[in-house]
């Protein structure tokens, strides 16, 4: 009963970026607040003649930023996601009910605060930077990061000796510092929190019917933006059990896509490929078959889609290196799916890169 439980999940991922993508501009009201007091603060300090007067400077901005990363996690932010993680649990039971809808099993549905523990308490885990936070320590760390950005933007303009307008310019004018960067980090990082919410929440109901969920697979996004950590998951089509001592689930890194759906026991398991899944490619959106994997699928893609998608070089390597789609994606990752670079690429296989008549990278 495979095919429901993908198809739904494929669907549902849909609703997840979404959501993602609306709680992300939750904060664009804060990044108007960010400005105002950002410029406020900077244009009512111009005497930077000691050091003791630009430390206050900074600590004052440092201060107002804080407040306002505050008010938005507190107000927005985790209420959301507490809310998500719930929603969660619920879609993952429900999926399971429909997939199993002719039979007479029964189904436990953990209690609310059992799914906000398991968000809080399971970590996120970026294999390809070897970082592993909680998710109160990963948004507060990346939050930390754009508060920092600021403030090396204000000192690096006072060194410089750039006037308060020009700094003020630098950091909240329009596609500069706030009002791009910031804005963009903080919803990546959204987006981020998101897909490790909706895991986590997904992956306690199904332990909570272990007796009739094995595991789970990735489902993993057919287009062009997929990262090369995702698309190697994807082809290894690996059934990860809920036995298994390590379970690796999405976030994969900042702003992963990737989901996953239930693999139930033999008893009411079927054939993955009988039905299809979206894609976006060289020829727009299409249906594709369920067993198709990410490197067969971009092996059909036009040669400017592979290049655009991988870069060049891989591509190039795609198509004429004489790989197999599983040995590309092998080739793509290390051990712990971690990005390869070319030079580690070809240290792997030099035979495939000239057949590809590439050069030894450098």
């Amino acid at each position: 009963m495979s095919d429901i439980l993908i198809s739904q999940a494929t669907r549902h991922s849909l609703f997840v970026q979404r959501f993602a993508g609306h709680l992300a501009n939750l904060f664009d009201e804060r990044i108007t607040q960010l400005n105002k007091e950002i410029k406020f603060l900077i244009l009512t300090n111009d005497d930077f003649s000691t050091q003791k007067k630009i430390d206050r400077l900074l600590k004052q901005v440092k201060e107002a930023q804080q407040i306002i990363y505050s008010a938005y996690n507190t107000e927005t932010l985790y209420p959301q996601l507490k809310e998500l993680g719930i929603g969660e649990s619920r879609f993952e039971f429900d999926s399971l009910e429909n997939a199993l809808l002719s039979s007479s099993v029964k189904l436990s549905l953990p209690a609310s605060a059992q799914v906000w523990a398991a968000v809080t308490s399971s970590p996120l885990i970026f294999e390809s930077s070897n970082q592993v936070q909680l998710l109160e320590s990963f948004i507060k760390d990346m939050q930390d990061v754009e508060i920092k950005r600021v403030q090396d933007s204000i000192r690096t303009g006072i060194i410089t000796g750039r006037t308060n307008s020009e700094i003020v310019l630098d950091i909240v004018g329009r596609n500069q510092i706030v009002d791009r960067v910031v804005r963009q980090k903080t919803k990546a990082m959204v987006r981020t929190a998101v897909n490790h919410v909706s895991a986590s929440a997904r992956i306690l109901t199904m332990m909570s019917n272990d007796d009739i969920v094995k595991g789970y697979r990735f489902a993993v996004v057919f287009d062009g933006r997929t990262s090369s950590t995702c698309r190697a998951y994807g082809q290894e089509n690996k059934v990860y059990l809920l036995t298994d001592r390590y379970q690796p689930k999405p976030p994969f890194h900042i702003g992963c896509r990737t989901t996953m759906y239930a693999v139930l026991i033999d008893k009411y398991e079927i054939d993955d490929s009988k039905f299809t899944k979206a894609s976006k490619g060289s020829e727009g959106g299409a249906q594709i078959k369920g067993d198709e994997t990410p490197y067969s699928w971009l092996k059909k893609q036009s040669a400017e889609f592979q290049d655009d998608a991988i870069g060049v070089t891989k591509g190039k390597l795609l198509r004429n290196g004489g790989l197999t789609s599983d040995q590309f994606a092998q080739l793509t990752v290390d051990e712990l799916f971690r990005p390869m670079t070319l030079v580690q690429m070809y240290e792997r296989n030099p035979l495939a890169f000239r057949r590809a008549n590439i050069d030894p990278p450098i």
